[in-house]
């Protein structure tokens, strides 16, 4: 194919004044034979838009005469248009202002409401404004469907004892045995002069070196070296040192427990006291505001010499020996209390149960009264949810000393006891989650069923307007005149009402399994009477649902109780009278020939006839 020809069919380099290339309008694809001409074809979608590159030529060389000066017919003038007008600028910036504005309105309200609580605050407000677009009727029916928030709890909420501020407010674990009294003799061992010369850094060696107990029990001042070692393990953060401690008294106590010619080792209440203030405690949280004279007390608490004012200066720098862990919780907010004070109150209350176990009157009437009082306090702190095995010492060590009142002295302080327990919390929770960990046994059961019925009455009455001699003589009639104020207060408040149930159930207690007729009976019309309760069941209000359900738990274990325990024992010869008289009839023997004959012939017929015995057997067995 001749160049020339591809040439005039394609114009190469030639561009219009649009910038377009131009392409021969005499050029048609059936002009060349060749297979090789289709390189230079255009492609197909430039071949179907032939026609308008033609009206763009046109329009093209119409702008060029323009342009040249000569006037085009075809060329019409256009109005120009503008986008944005004045008017237009100005309403957009009025709504734009507008705008900015209630954002900043809707700005200002959020950070007043985060302010005051935020999103919670909001929806625990209420309405005060009535809203004028419901009837009554309307409203009427919104609220049977409206949802309350559950105010039942699970835990109780406890009284705060021991405080972070306060620990180690009386000793350290630098406290010294002659702190506590113990001086060597002229006659004493090497020991005791070694432990009179003790410093704090052999305290670890000494007290895990595990050196035979018998060793201290010949000591002329073991009390004393008793206390210090009590004092040690009380405070101190090492566990081997908390270990060996408990060792060391709990072999001690052992070995006395066996002579009857020693006495057995017992802290004292003032020793056992002090521990609970260096945690952190008061007195006055301690002790009962009444009939009490605290500043005897506190006087007579046990101090480290010249430690109490060096623990007020320094009070930041008795933390340096907590481990990492605990600075961090510290920086937390937590309460340390928790983490290092419970495993040695744990040590501590075992090592007085151990000593008080099978002893009576190691303590005097009112010591063990307000010994009583401050266990029943510490199974109400916080802090002692945290470990698993609390409760299970807390209840070992109550019951060990409630057993250390002599039967005069029980007699006496019983009733005072229970009325001081009233006043131990003001919330109602509380008082059920005590009434449910008294010990058992007797005395237990009889301060539990006193104690329940006083806190029920104050809780109806606002006031205590039991008699000793009402409270000494509680039957489960009592219990009954508080149904009518279980009905009123359960559209109120159900939280109340389930507490009241749990003391109203331990208030009863056992006193219907024994074979007392009364108390069965007493027993059958409570029951009675407290399943009358109507309570209607709403979906929006669940404690009520969850109220029912223990009225209805209580009432059935009742019942099967009443059908369960019999009236009366079964005794033999039951359907007997006594008033038939038995004729007791002898059998006359007659000594004749006929019988005796008679008799030898049964003896021969029957072999299993025990033969008569004649005066020559008689004489054999006599021989």
């Amino acid at each position: 194919m001749d160049p020339s020809e591809t040439t005039r069919k394609f114009v190469d380099g030639r561009k219009s004044p649009d910038n377009m290339l131009c392409y021969d309008d005499t050029y048609t694809p059936d002009d060349d034979d060749d297979d090789d001409d289709d390189e230079f074809l255009p492609p197909a979608f430039l071949q179907s838009n032939k026609q308008n590159d033609k009206s763009t030529k046109n329009e093209v060389s119409s702008l060029n005469k323009s342009r040249d000066g000569s006037e085009s017919p075809d060329l019409i003038p256009v109005k120009p248009y503008y986008k944005f007008t004045l008017d237009d600028l100005c309403n957009d910036h009025k709504q734009q202002v507008e705008h900015v504005k209630q954002m900043d309105e809707i700005h200002e309200e959020l950070k007043n409401d985060i302010k005051h609580g935020g999103f919670v605050n909001l929806l625990n407000k209420e309405e005060t404004e009535p809203d004028d677009s419901f009837t009554d009727e309307q409203r009427n029916m919104l609220k049977q469907f409206e949802v309350h928030e559950t105010t039942l709890q699970h835990d109780w909420p406890g009284v705060v004892l021991f405080k972070q501020e306060n620990f180690q407010c009386l000793f350290s674990n630098t406290v010294h045995p002659t702190h506590c009294g113990f001086v060597s003799t002229n006659e004493g061992s090497r020991l005791e002069k070694y432990l009179e010369s003790l410093t704090v850094d052999n305290y670890k060696m000494t007290l895990t070196s595990h050196l035979h107990h018998r060793l201290f029990i010949k000591m002329k001042n073991l009390d004393k070296l008793l206390c210090w070692v009590f004092l040690q393990m009380s405070i101190s953060m090492d566990e081997d040192i908390q270990n060996g401690c408990k060792d060391l008294i709990m072999n001690i106590l052992h070995t006395q427990s066996t002579d009857e010619d020693i006495t057995t080792w017992t802290p004292s209440f003032i020793d056992v006291l002090s521990v609970l203030v260096n945690y952190g405690a008061s007195l006055e949280s301690l002790l009962p505001s009444t009939d009490i004279d605290i500043e005897s007390y506190r006087n007579r608490l046990l101090r480290q010499p010249g430690y109490v004012q060096q623990h007020q200066q320094q009070q930041p720098a008795n933390i340096q020996h907590i481990d990492i862990d605990v600075r961090q919780r510290q920086h937390a907010n937590i309460n340390l209390s928790s983490k290092y004070w419970i495993n040695n109150l744990m040590l501590v209350l075992k090592v007085l149960t151990k000593s008080l176990n099978g002893q009576i009157g190691r303590y005097n009437a009112k010591d063990t009264s307000l010994l009583i009082f401050i266990l029943c306090k510490i199974l109400l702190e916080p802090s002692t949810k945290t470990c698993a095995y609390t409760m299970e010492v807390l209840q070992n060590c109550l019951t060990v000393v409630i057993n250390q009142y002599t039967e005069s002295d029980w007699s006496k302080e019983r009733l005072k006891l229970c009325y001081s327990l009233c006043n131990i919390s003001q919330h109602h929770h509380d008082h059920s989650h005590l009434a449910q960990l008294l010990p058992g046994g007797e005395r237990g059961f009889y301060l539990q069923q006193r104690y329940c019925y006083l806190v029920i009455n104050t809780i109806f009455t606002d006031n205590l307007k039991v008699s000793e001699n009402e409270l000494d003589q509680f039957e489960i009639c009592y219990l009954e005149k508080f149904i009518n104020s279980i009905k009123d207060l359960l559209e109120t408040d159900p939280y109340t009402v389930s507490s009241v149930i749990r003391l109203l159930d331990l208030s009863v207690g056992l006193s219907h399994s024994s074979n007392n007729t009364k108390h069965k009976e007493q027993l059958r019309s409570l029951q009675e009477k407290l399943s009358r309760i109507k309570v209607k069941d709403s979906i929006g209000m669940l404690d009520r649902a969850r109220v029912k359900s223990m009225i209805v738990m209580i009432t059935r274990r009742w019942s099967l109780d009443l059908q369960t325990v019999r009236r009366k024992q079964r005794k033999m010869f039951e359907y007997t009278s006594m008033d038939v008289k038995i004729q007791v009839e002898t059998l006359k023997q007659f000594d004749t020939d006929d019988d005796d004959d008679d008799d030898d012939d049964d003896e021969d017929n029957n072999p299993c006839k025990i033969r008569k015995l004649s005066d020559n057997d008689g004489d054999l067995i006599d021989k």
